[in-house]
């Protein structure tokens, strides 16, 4: 990279001669204060990574603004206009997509551009990305657990499928109420984690319930980074202007670098990855969930470089003493504007030894876009030139510059209303938690039902009188058929008198006598039945009907 005085002074990515000429693969970090310029010089340097071939990807929009998006628009505030005419370039709007996390907080009775509102798939986190969720170290105990259960569950599995994939591991594999062995976790028969766990992982994973963006694996909107990674034509810019919980937006923009970096191999392209205003999300000495995710990206931005086909990073900051010491060290290149803040020059110049003109200069650099190179410093000033496309003004408002473009030319900004999309994530959402729902109701059929045959067994044991009832039983069925031979004797008696009580025996098979006696008795059962009321037959006959049901049973 050199600086070049000529008519005009500019900055050249450039290295090597003739043929050797190249863009190296670099960390670009550019220091100014608000309204220096320091966005406008990001856009540029950019726009000539873009020229020289790499893709693009524009990761964060800290103020919620949108200002990447302007790229898409050519250049209207008249300085703009008129620097670019100076600097011989033809004003130009850049080919844009935008990209938003998945959100209920979408305002889905409105129109609004053309926005891919995507998921990321739960089985694609990893220890980085649950690390700062869940505020733990990369080898804890639960994020073990979470990996685990990442690897446990199915395409068809998103957060509902998650949280019940740990509740069993930490319940572990019984049977018959007992644990036993499970051969996906080695064979052991002792649970994965402790049931304290479980409040505590559903209270990292709930806020995904509204902001609806981590999904199961076959979700419809999963990013296709096989496609993105293809398209070198287009900005890529994600933003995140719906989501409410800065948790949640900092983990989006962190799963967004992973994945980017994972999947890396699917383009031919060097990548250009540009993260404005890097100290929010890597701030000096963070705290809390901060702290996990200034360590991924300080990680991530030691190591790209060789990465790939080569990749580079753009960031750009107000104030230099706010950003995380690690990633200042993984910068390989610092363009120095206009600082307003006196420790931040001051601690700028006892690091690198400045004179007084140098601390005078930072100070006040009398022209916009203005910049001295670190390490350099005492080659002067020099000018980094103006993006060929929109920049975002202060008086600007995306959507209402978008909404203007799309009446002049609705194919080239058409856009449209996201209800429809609202209701399939909503079915998603449901069917997920119905799914689950009938998991949950057979295994409390299943626990009753268990619950129940241990009563029995219990009371079985507890009750040696019960056999004694059973015999109790089968004599009543003994009584019973010795009721229907007496029935049998006496009406075959009765329908022929001349049959002999030794005929009818013979037919029974029982002696003459027994069937004389049965008949007589049976007569007499007669005459009783005779004198008993409605409500006595009806009491005899509902017993009648359990005898004949036990009977059945037997």
């Amino acid at each position: 990279m050199e600086a070049k005085t000529k008519i005009r002074t500019f900055i050249s990515l450039e290295e090597g001669e003739g043929r050797n000429k190249k863009i190296p693969a670099q960390q670009i970090l550019i220091l100014g204060k608000s309204g220096s310029g320091k966005s406008l010089a990001s856009e540029f340097l950019t726009y000539q990574l873009w020229k020289a071939g790499y893709i693009v990807f524009v990761i964060a929009d800290p103020k919620d603004e949108l200002e990447y998006a302007y790229s898409m628009f050519k250049p209207e505030a008249y300085y703009h206009l008129d620097k670019l005419k100076r600097e011989g370039q033809q004003p130009q709007a850049m080919k844009v997509k935008l990209y938003h996390p998945f959100t209920f907080n979408i305002p889905k009775e409105r129109y609004l551009p053309e926005i891919n509102f995507f998921t990321f798939s739960v089985k694609d986190l990893g220890r980085k990305e649950w690390g700062m969720l869940a505020e733990s170290e990369w080898d804890s105990d639960t994020i073990s657990l979470l990996i685990n259960a990442c690897d446990e569950i199915t395409n068809e599995d998103g957060l509902f499928g998650l949280t019940h994939a740990i509740r069993d591991m930490v319940k572990g594999k019984k049977e018959r109420g007992k644990l036993v062995a499970d051969y996906s976790n080695w064979g052991l028969d002792t649970p994965t984690g402790t049931k304290k766990s479980l409040p505590e992982l559903a209270r990292y994973i709930k806020p995904f319930k509204n902001d609806y963006f981590l999904c199961k694996d076959n979700s419809p909107n999963k990013l296709n980074w096989k496609e993105i990674m293809k398209d070198q034509q287009h900005y890529h810019v994600f933003v995140n202007k719906w989501i409410k919980d800065e948790k949640i937006k900092s983990f989006s923009i962190l799963t967004l670098l992973n994945q980017i970096i994972k999947y890396r191999e699917y383009t031919k392209h060097p990548i250009c990855i540009v993260i404005p205003e890097i100290r929010k999300l890597c701030p000096f000495k963070p705290e809390g969930f901060m702290a996990f995710l200034a360590k991924s990206i300080k990680e991530a931005l030691t190591t790209i470089r060789s990465q790939g086909r080569g990749m580079s990073s753009i960031l750009d900051s107000q104030v230099y003493e706010d950003i995380d010491e690690d990633v200042i060290d993984s910068i390989t290149e610092t363009f120095i504007g206009q600082l307003a803040g006196i420790r931040d020059i001051e601690k700028l110049a006892k690091a690198r030894n400045w004179k007084r003109e140098t601390r005078e200069k930072v100070a006040n650099m009398g022209k916009r876009n203005c910049y001295l190179r670190m390490g350099y410093e005492g080659d002067g000033g020099f000018i980094i030139p103006f993006p060929p496309h929109c920049h975002k003004e202060q008086e600007y408002n995306f959507f209402d510059m978008y909404h203007k473009h799309c009446g002049d030319n609705p194919e080239l900004y058409p856009e449209r209303r996201y209800a429809d999309l609202v209701k399939e994530m909503e079915k998603m959402f449901k069917d997920e938690e119905d799914k689950i729902r009938k998991k949950i109701e057979k295994e409390i059929a299943e626990r009753k039902a268990e619950e129940e045959r241990k009563q029995k067994e219990a009371e079985e044991r507890q009750n040696p009188k019960e056999p004694d009832a059973k015999i109790e039983r089968a004599k009543q069925v003994i009584e019973k058929s010795k009721e229907k031979l007496m029935k049998f004797c006496f009406e075959m008696k009765r329908d022929n008198p001349e049959m002999s009580f030794r005929e009818i025996g013979r037919k029974l098979e029982i002696n003459k006598n027994t069937a004389k006696k049965y008949a007589e008795q049976y007569s007499e059962v007669i005459k009783q039945e005779e004198t008993k009321d409605f409500e006595d037959k009806v009491v005899e006959e509902l017993e009648s009907e359990e005898t004949e049901n036990y009977n059945y049973r037997l």
